[in-house]
């Protein structure tokens, strides 16, 4: 019988090079082995946000909160960018970004499309995510209706009690004791403390989030994940920032009674005086919610069945809206896009390392050549990396515009970001933070098509088998 092999070795790499240097007691190396092998198999827990990512005046609201657990899931793994489609979406042909990246996650986005792409997806027959995946039982809570449906048909289990907003709650905005599938005893008790944790929440936050803390228990015990428990492979949580602001009652009432003063004030409002606009309105909605689900993932490190065995996977998307451009990537010849397609001229200076593009070798290296330079410089030792007449160079097709072998039109300029940990399976880059410059500066994973995210997840956690090289 073949030996096992453990896949993670600590070494000098980046990955270990922090470790601590002193010896591991016999309870770490066991654990730290279970995790290398995957004995068992790790489970997936996706956190899928649509629309929480917003713009305004040339930058994100990413730039402008603190996400100190959001960016600790960066730091201990790796950050990249998913390439999506909105074409159909934005012309009024298809459904919106929130049903239309989702069934791109789940790998069926033509299939919803093609048949009848005026019609809801429900009329549409779609393969299971059980018999592409060699049996994965996989769970799904979503704010949006439409979603929910789409996961149902393909034989996903809907888990009413973790829906956020109204979608989950009574008229009265009490949880609903018949929502939900029940798994473990303790699991209805949670739900109640979470239906208890979102009333009280909801007259202390327009949108009505429920109690993080409480929250990242009840998705715990839906998943799973303790050691010992059967659960699930998979739970992917979505969440529509359109969603939470429609469907939140308090938004509602806070808006009617808003009208109501604006109405009352409008003869006697002064010039220079300016009403707040829908824009702000979704910029404060996003940050609150972002504020929320960094408290989830708080919740959710704390817990040690998450933080040492889980796939932890967050997707954070603009829903179709264009996101500015990083100005600073000494890209010459490309476009404003965030992600740079094939077939465009570039100049080679901006690839290779010269005097004008130092920057990329982070700053210890930037300033030692920089003194270098400084010394040969004046020899003209360095003159030839400086040469302006370097010939134009054809950018390749990149694989974010191939899906197989077909060649697919995707949207440059709103992509999703990603960021996925588990110590000992996914390997860390130098990102340090969640945001569209970092994963473009110092991310791993680069643009992929999200469609290809589904059999990467399936791979790891022992669903799927190898594929590529």
């Amino acid at each position: 019988m073949p030996r096992q092999r453990q896949r993670i070795v600590f070494c000098d790499c980046y990955d270990c090079r922090d470790r601590p240097n002193v010896l591991l007691n016999r309870e770490q190396l066991d654990a730290s082995n279970v995790v290398a092998r995957q004995e068992p198999p790790p489970k997936a827990l996706l956190l899928f946000a649509t629309g929480l990512v917003v713009s305004a005046d040339g930058e994100t609201n990413l730039d402008s909160c603190t996400l100190p657990h959001l960016n600790l899931v960066v730091r201990e793994g790796n950050l990249g960018l998913l390439a999506v489609r909105h074409a159909d979406g934005r012309a009024g042909l298809g459904p919106g970004p929130a049903v239309s990246e989702l069934a791109q996650l789940l790998g069926v986005y033509q299939d919803v499309l093609k048949p009848h792409p005026s019609q809801d997806c429900g009329d549409v027959s779609l393969p299971s995510l059980a018999t592409r995946f060699k049996g994965m039982q996989a769970a799904f809570a979503s704010t949006n209706a439409s979603a929910r449906q789409l996961a149902q048909q393909l034989g996903m289990a809907l888990v009413d009690r973790l829906n956020l907003g109204a979608a989950g709650c009574t008229p009265s905005g009490e949880a609903d004791p018949s929502a939900g599938d029940a798994t473990a005893g303790g699991a209805a008790t949670t739900a109640q403390t979470v239906g208890g944790a979102a009333d009280g929440s909801r007259g202390k936050n327009p949108l009505g989030l429920p109690d993080a803390a409480s929250f990242a228990a009840t998705i715990s015990a839906e998943l799973g994940a303790a050691e010992g428990s059967i659960g699930r492979d998979l739970l992917l949580l979505h969440m529509d920032l359109d969603d939470l602001m429609g469907h939140s009652s308090p938004l509602k009432e806070a808006a009617d009674e808003e009208e109501a003063q604006a109405t009352a004030r409008a003869t006697t409002r002064k010039a220079g005086v300016a009403a707040v606009t829908d824009a702000d309105a979704r910029w404060d909605a996003g940050l609150e919610a972002l504020e929320w689900l960094d408290s989830l993932v708080k919740g959710l490190l704390m817990l040690p069945e998450i933080r040492e065995s889980t796939l932890l996977m967050l997707m954070l998307s603009p829903a179709g809206h264009e996101m500015p451009a990083i100005l600073s990537m000494n890209r010459v010849g490309a476009n404003s896009s965030l992600l740079q397609p094939g077939g465009m001229q570039l100049d080679p200076s901006a690839v290779i390392v010269t005097l004008r593009n130092l920057a990329q070798l982070g700053r210890s290296g930037g300033e030692t050549v920089a003194a270098a330079a400084a010394t040969a410089g004046a020899c003209g030792a360095l003159a030839v990396l400086g040469m302006p007449d370097l010939p134009l160079v054809t950018r390749p097709v990149q694989s974010f515009e191939l899906l197989g072998l077909a060649h697919v039109e995707t949207d440059a300029r709103a992509p999703v970001l990603i960021a996925r940990r588990l110590p000992g399976v996914v390997r860390r880059d130098r990102a340090e933070r969640l945001g569209y410059r970092e994963a473009l500066t110092a991310g791993s994973m680069g643009a992929i098509m999200m469609d290809r995210l589904l059999p990467d997840v399936a791979y790891k956690i022992g669903r799927a088998p190898k594929y590529g090289a």
